[in-house]
């Protein structure tokens, strides 16, 4: 369940493209671009989701597998990761969480 302005709604999990946190709050993105403040923070949605379709690939952000568009090598020890819908910044897979995001790939 999610608060849309004065509504309360139920999403599908499937619907959902990745969570974010920013200036404070935690944001739900859809797969059709549609923004969404929710209540939990990155770490209970991290206990909570499928660990089989959602990572979390930094401190910010917590992404579902539908929505990496595309992977690219950066800098030899990083990845760049780029979404669907777009994320407002750049995205990168830390050398610490590289083995674990290539697990969860299934690599």
């Amino acid at each position: 369940m999610v608060t849309l302005g004065s509504r309360i709604m139920s999403l599908e999990v499937a619907q959902i493209a990745y969570f974010f946190y920013e200036a404070k709050t935690t944001y739900l993105l859809t797969q059709e671009g549609q923004r969404m403040v929710i209540e939990y923070s990155l770490d209970k949605l991290t206990g909570l989701l499928n660990p089989h379709q959602f990572f979390r690939v930094n401190r910010a952000y917590l992404v579902s597998l539908g929505a990496i568009q595309s992977i690219h090598t950066y800098s030899g020890s990083k990845l760049r990761i780029e979404l669907q819908p777009a994320a407002r910044h750049e995205l990168f897979i830390s050398p610490d969480r590289l083995t674990s995001f290539k697990t969860w790939l299934g690599k």
